[in-house]
């Protein structure tokens, strides 16, 4: 798990910053049709999200399977 979040929370900040550096605001009004001109960066920051919030396929994903496994903890 922390092995996981160690390359996925870095990768977040890092696009994040990104967005920062092309817009210089933080407000999110202002980024609104990202997708039309970076189309292949908004794929990429989709796949961030999924895999943060532990998506199945994604590290974060079998780390929490792992993690309940080894806890014997039953998945609802």
């Amino acid at each position: 798990m922390s092995v996981s979040h160690g390359f996925i929370s870095p990768a977040l900040f890092y696009a994040v910053g990104i967005v920062y550096d092309r817009h210089h605001t933080r407000e999110l009004g202002n980024y609104g049709g990202m997708v039309q001109f970076m189309p292949l960066y908004a794929i990429y920051l989709f796949a961030l999200f999924l895999a943060n919030i532990s998506f199945p396929g994604t590290a974060g994903f079998l780390s929490e399977i792992l993690l309940f496994d080894a806890l014997n903890v039953s998945m609802p």
